[in-house]
């Protein structure tokens, strides 16, 4: 089930001041660019440099950046326009989507336009400045941010999957949900693949997903929107919409932590349900997924080794300030013939199981092996499970009273 919000685009629904930024303007260009900007009601200075910068060559943005709810960059692209090109593009990264970049200049040929619009920048205007130029784009300016703090967007609920190690069948669960959700429930459904490379989601989905990658949607954030993310995504036949991770050794990089969060508040303006994989490491690059997350479900089974992980991933849970109430266990390969029972895992973990899924009976590795997700037209005690699941997460049930874990608890692992 959606809700409605809003979107701000600061921390308030008042009109941002923005940052301005002058890089490699002559200095009364700059004088004429604070005229401009004084001429305003907006609470700002000018930062200009004299220089211009990548990442190898960068000053230290984080506090304005922290400070600013929107931002305007001015780059020169006559004196050189190789370094402007990288000026626009680190700047675009750095700003992680809350920033237009200016390109100025005086000779506005179509290569030089199109050259400063693949560098990131969406306006091209003469180096001159002047006063009707400048004045027509902070009105458009002014009108997006507007639009954006007043609007009414519809979030998608994000829901992610955390194994207690490798095996346990987190990918799978994610891939069948997804597909359930999305055929029988007539959802808009996302699934991203947020393992660090040689994820599976693809693989499961019987698709090529090496141009439809997670990371290269965040590293365009700037320029994301619905036309453009629908050409980089994939499309199962049940109507789940993929995002893969690299497929290939070494070439994951690291991604900034405001970069991902500001795509996936996106992405939920954009699906009813985005769901993560998210492997089974607590590291670095899943603690926005986490943080951003309506539910996460840590995956476990019924092995011992499972059960000593478990308790110890809910206890690194509990150690980032997540909330607890949104954490859900799910039990794969549930079965009553093994020796520690459900009733003994809730009991040692303080915690309910929420979702129990059966021993499959190898449906799962065939569905697999063949890249075809469990079909939910058959009628089998597994397919049923996932019907119910979906069905609950559409309902979105009240949430489970949990009580808080102890910290003495749990000594058959310990």
């Amino acid at each position: 089930m959606t809700k409605e919000r809003f979107m701000p685009f600061a921390s308030g629904p008042e009109m941002p001041d923005p940052m301005v930024i002058a890089v490699y303007l002559p200095a009364e260009i700059v004088d004429r660019l604070d005229g401009a900007v004084r001429r305003r009601s907006w609470r700002t200075t000018i930062e200009s440099y004299g220089s211009y910068f990548s990442e190898e060559r960068r000053p230290y943005f984080l506090p304005l950046i922290q400070a600013s709810g929107a931002c305007i960059a001015f780059v020169d692209f006559d004196e050189s326009a190789k370094r402007a090109v990288e000026t626009s593009e680190y700047l675009t990264h750095a700003f992680a989507g809350k920033i237009t970049v200016v390109a100025l200049s005086k000779n506005a040929n179509s290569g030089k336009i199109l050259m400063a619009m693949r560098a990131g920048c969406s306006e091209f205007l003469d180096t001159s400045l002047q006063e009707p130029a400048l004045s027509e784009l902070f009105d458009r300016l002014e009108r997006s941010w507007a639009a954006t703090n007043h609007r009414p967007a519809k979030a998608g609920t994000l829901l992610s999957f955390l194994g207690v190690k490798g095996g346990v069948g987190t990918t799978t669960l994610a891939v069948n949900l997804g597909v359930f959700l999305a055929r029988e429930c007539r959802k808009r459904v996302l699934l991203i693949d947020h393992q660090p490379e040689l994820g599976h989601v693809c693989i499961y989905l019987g698709m090529d997903g090496s141009q439809c990658q997670f990371q290269e949607v965040v590293r365009n954030v700037s320029r994301l929107d619905s036309e453009l993310l629908q050409g980089m995504v994939c499309r199962h036949s049940s109507g789940l919409h993929a995002l893969s991770s690299p497929d290939g050794c070494g070439r994951a990089t690291e991604l900034e932590r405001e970069s991902v969060s500001r795509t996936l508040e996106f992405l939920r303006s954009e699906y009813d349900f985005v769901l993560a994989d998210c492997g089974y490491a607590f590291a670095e690059h899943n603690y926005p997924v986490i943080e951003a997350s309506d539910h996460v479900y840590m995956i476990s089974t019924q092995e011992l080794s499972a059960l000593r992980d478990l308790s110890r991933r809910i206890d690194h849970f509990i150690s980032l300030h997540s909330p607890l109430e949104k954490l859900r266990i799910v039990l794969n390969r549930a079965s009553d013939l093994d020796a520690v029972q459900v009733d003994q895992i809730e009991k040692a973990m303080k915690l309910p199981i929420s979702v129990r899924i059966p021993t499959g009976n190898g449906d799962f590795v065939r569905a697999a092996n063949l890249g075809e997700p469990l079909s939910p037209g058959s009628k089998s005690t597994l397919t049923n499970k996932f019907a119910r699941w979906a069905e609950a997460v559409v309902g979105s049930p009240q949430s489970i009273d949990v009580p808080r874990k102890s910290k003495q608890l749990l000594s058959l692992w310990k």
